[in-house]
Order: structure tokens, then sequence, then C-alpha cells
């Protein structure tokens, strides 16, 4: 049985160090179900980073250890798209690109995608890119009941790319903002607010 982890509150790891309040839902996956309701549950506070925490650190960063890639190079990945063509980041250099990690099953994922949707149409210069842990067919049909435009690829369902970005226990909705030239400025563990969407993208372009 797979195991993932569901974010329901408001978490960040930033330029400028902040925090989050709430809680997360851990059991186990089956593909196209979200988390398995029977499966054991408990809940963990998120709090204020400790005084004196360096930008970039919070307890959302100690979560997900998100603040291992903050100031560097994105890391590459090659994952497939809906049509089964290889896709990679190299595809947008030059472009502030924003890494949404989601499910179709995950109701914070769901309700920022139309914010994802709207960003992109508001800001040129910003590419989205979702990177489903989900199965092929949930998530082709949802990009077509929701209209998405941006490309979205397939990571495996374990999260391996995600984890790679630093979000090493599963959290999701989980989102990574890179600068036009590669480096990783912003992270984002937990729903993303309009507001904080178009401020990160705004400065970055």
């Amino acid at each position: 049985m797979r195991r993932i982890i569901l974010y329901a509150g408001a978490a960040a790891v930033s330029l400028a160090a902040g925090w989050g309040a709430g809680w997360y839902v851990g059991g186990g996956f089956k593909p196209g179900h979200g988390p398995d309701p029977q499966a054991g549950r408990e809940r963990v506070p998120v709090s204020a980073p400790a005084p004196g925490a360096a930008a970039g650190e919070s307890a959302a960063g100690e979560l997900t250890e998100s603040a291992s890639v903050l100031h560097r190079l994105r890391p590459d990945f090659s994952l497939r798209d809906l049509d089964g063509t290889p896709r990679g980041p190299e595809e947008w250099a030059g472009s502030v690109l924003v890494v949404n990690f989601w499910a179709t099953w995950c109701a914070p994922c769901r309700e920022e995608i139309p914010l994802l949707i709207d960003l992109e149409r508001r800001r040129p210069g910003v590419r989205v890119v979702g990177i489903a842990l989900d199965t092929a067919s949930s998530v082709q049909a949802f990009a077509k009941e929701l209209g998405i435009g941006y490309p979205l690829l397939l990571d495996d369902l374990e999260g391996s790319t995600m984890r790679r970005y630093g979000n090493r226990i599963g959290v999701i909705p989980f989102t990574v903002f890179v600068r036009r030239d590669g480096v990783v400025a912003h992270v984002r563990a937990g729903a993303l607010e309009a507001e904080e969407l178009d401020r990160v993208a705004a400065a970055l372009l």
C-alpha cells in the first residue's frame, strides 16, 4: 500500500521565513481515490518557525525539507505528458516556471487550479506546469472538465520527482517557483492563495 500525505491547511516556505497552522492526514493511497478512509490518521500541528530561524526555514520546511532546494538550480526531470511525449524543464527555459504537484482526488489541489490558469493568462512570461501524482485517465478527464491549457505531466504514484524537489514526505498540493535562470526562488507546501501566487510570480518577472 502506497503512502501519501494530503495537506489541509496553510504552510509555506518562502523567500522570507513564513509559517502556517493546520494539519495533514496520513494514510494508504489508492490510485484515483486518494487517502484510504479506512487507513490510520494522525493530526500533526504546524507551528511557527523557531525564533531566529533563517529565511526559507519554517515548520513546513522541516516537514518537507523544501528549504534544501531554495536558491539552488532546479532539479531536472523527464516526464511524459498526457500524449505520452517526454517533457522536461529545459523546454521552458527563460520563463518564470511554476511547477505545481497535485492529484485529482486532492480537494485543495483542485481548488487552486483555476488560480494557476488565470495566472498564466494574466502574466506573460510565466509558464505553469502541472505534475500529477495520479493516473493518466483521471488527469485527462479532469483536464477536459476544467479546461486546463498548461502542460500536465505524470509523476509516478510515489511522487519521486516531487521528492527530488524537497518534498520528502509527500505533502500536496506542493508548488515550486523557478526563476528565469533556473534557480528555485519560492516553495509552497499547501494550497496557494491568489495574492501570494500573483505576488511571487510578479516579483520574479
